[in-house]
């Protein structure tokens, strides 16, 4: 059903990709969802509970919450005080994935690419309240399964307490940090905004 659906819309004949989760498996639509880069990717109710399907991942920027984004950016502990033009900035420039229930943003990631070679992966982040259901796991499988991040060479992400997290999904401590250098500007929102009062 999923193959003929999607053929119609002259998506290409091609072999699914096997899938990380297994919360996918079995379920073609979904498969084919992922491999042609279909933008919403609602989870298999068979392997979730009623309240867990209404949750979806859309890489959509229409279905975005910008406004809930840039208020749980400008308070975290890695961009506190982000203007909202630049999250704005940042999502258009980026490929982004929301975690929705209904049409309530409660998750969010983004990935910096040239789509070839290299990955950033950058604010990522789940509402303290819809923690524990297992979202994280889910965002990162759609992360890790999008078509466009596929056979890239280098992947990296910052994180000060998501560790045990990312390292189920093959992250590990930089292998050579004396290699890796950074230019790092962490006031540098408050700054531009004393500038622009003066």
């Amino acid at each position: 059903m999923g193959r003929e659906l999607l053929a119609s819309l002259g998506a290409p004949n091609r072999p699914l990709r096997p899938l990380m989760d297994s919360a996918y498996a079995g379920n073609e639509t979904i498969q084919l969802a992922l491999d042609f880069g279909c933008v919403n990717i609602p989870w298999n109710a068979a392997a979730r509970t009623n309240a867990m399907s209404n949750y979806q991942i859309t890489t959509d920027p229409a279905r975005f919450d910008i406004e809930a984004v840039h208020a749980f950016l400008s308070h975290s502990y890695w961009s506190p005080g982000v203007p909202r033009a630049v999250v704005e900035r940042a999502i258009q420039n980026s490929l982004c994935f929301g975690v929705l229930l209904g049409s309530a943003q409660v998750g969010f990631g983004r990935v910096i690419t040239d789509r070839a070679t290299f990955a950033y992966l950058a604010d990522v982040y789940v509402l303290d309240e819809h923690r524990g259901k297992g979202l994280s796991k889910r965002l990162m499988d759609a992360v890790l399964g999008h078509p466009e991040l596929q056979g890239l060479r280098r992947m990296l992400l910052a994180t000060r307490d998501a560790h045990s997290l990312y390292a189920k999904y093959g992250f590990t401590p930089l292998a050579a940090p004396d290699r890796m250098m950074e230019r790092h500007r962490p006031n540098v929102y408050q700054e531009s905004a004393a500038e622009l009062k003066r």
